[in-house]
C-alpha cells in the first residue's frame, strides 16, 4: 500500500539517478548525485532541507525536495515550505502519486506551522492551482553586457564574493527586502548553501571555481551595499526573493526589465486559507 515518507539515503540516490536525465545538467549520474549529497552536509542543509516520497514495497513511486526558507509577508515573518524537483518515473505517471504526495506535504508543513508554500514550475501553473497555489508576478532581467564599460563606476569596487562576505550579503539582501511585502530571508547559513551549490556544481562539471559567477559591489567601504552576481548553469540566476541590486550602468549596458504577471512560473500558496 502506498505510504508518504521521508524516503531514505538509498531511495534518494535511487531517484536523483532516474532524474538525472531532466536536471543533471551536464554532469555524470555519479557526480550529480554526489553534488546533492554534499549539499545534504551543509549547515542550511540539515536544518531546512529533506525530501518527501510515496513509496510502495520499498519502491519510489513519486517524490520531491521539501526547502523551508524564512519567508516574511508584510510584518508577518516564519518558515515557507518550497517544493521542488517533483517527479514521477515516466512507467508511473498520470496514477495521481505526484498529487497525493504535494497534498500530503502540504497537510505535514500546515500542521508543522507554516504559514504558506511555494514552488518554481516549468509545466506551467494550471496543474497547481488544485492545490491552492496562484501565479506571482515577476520581473526578468534580460539582454547582453556587450557594451558593459571595461571600469566599474567611480567609488565602486567589483570582486569576487567569498564565503567571508557572506554576513555582510545577508545584511544586505535584509535591508534589500525590507520594504517588499513579500520576500525570502537568506541568513550566513543559507548564503552558504547557495553558494556551496554553485561551488560544487562546477568543481564537479568542468574543474572551474566561482571567480567569475558570484561577484559583489562594494560601494566604497560600506561592506553592507552589495550587488551580487551568480550564474548557473542554465544562464543568468536572478537572487528572487530580493538581494540583487542592478545600478544603472547595466541598463547601459543592454539589459531590459520586463514584467510578466500572467505568465510567471513561480506559484504561491497562503496554507489554510486557499483550497
Amino acid at each position: 500500500m502506498p505510504r508518504f515518507v521521508t524516503p531514505t539515503s538509498e531511495q534518494v540516490r535511487t531517484v536523483l539517478a532516474e532524474s538525472h536525465a531532466l536536471w543533471g545538467a551536464g554532469l555524470s549520474v555519479d557526480d550529480y548525485i554526489g553534488m546533492w549529497e554534499e549539499l545534504a552536509a551543509s549547515p542550511w542543509a540539515r536544518s531546512w532541507y529533506s525530501w518527501r516520497a510515496v513509496v510502495d514495497d520499498g519502491r519510489v513511486l513519486t517524490s520531491l525536495k521539501l526547502y523551508r526558507p524564512a519567508m516574511r509577508f508584510g510584518s508577518s515573518t516564519g518558515r515557507s515550505a518550497a517544493l521542488g524537483a517533483v517527479f514521477t518515473p515516466r512507467a508511473l505517471r498520470r496514477r495521481g502519486h505526484a498529487a497525493t504526495l504535494i497534498r500530503a506535504t502540504l497537510d505535514e508543513v500546515a500542521r508543522g506551522g507554516d504559514t504558506s508554500a511555494f514552488l518554481f514550475t516549468d509545466i506551467g501553473s494550471e496543474y497547481y492551482r488544485a492545490f491552492g497555489f496562484r501565479p506571482l508576478p515577476c520581473e526578468d532581467a534580460v539582454g547582453t553586457i556587450a557594451g558593459a564599460a571595461a571600469r566599474a563606476p567611480h567609488g565602486v569596487t567589483l570582486r569576487a564574493m567569498t564565503v567571508d562576505d557572506l554576513d555582510s550579503v545577508s545584511r544586505a539582501q535584509g535591508t534589500s527586502c525590507a520594504s517588499r511585502p513579500l520576500a525570502i530571508l537568506r541568513d550566513r547559513d543559507h548564503w552558504e548553501f547557495l553558494l556551496l551549490r554553485a561551488a560544487t556544481f562546477f568543481r564537479r562539471l568542468d574543474g572551474s571555481g566561482l571567480e567569475h559567477r558570484f561577484m559583489i559591489a562594494m560601494d566604497g567601504v560600506a561592506a553592507d551595499r552589495l550587488s551580487r552576481r551568480g550564474h548557473r548553469a542554465g544562464g543568468v540566476e536572478s537572487a528572487r526573493g530580493g538581494g540583487v541590486r542592478r545600478r544603472p550602468r547595466h541598463a547601459r549596458a543592454g539589459i531590459s526589465r520586463r514584467r510578466r504577471p500572467s505568465e510567471c512560473p513561480r506559484s504561491h500558496h497562503r496554507l489554510g486559507l486557499d483550497p
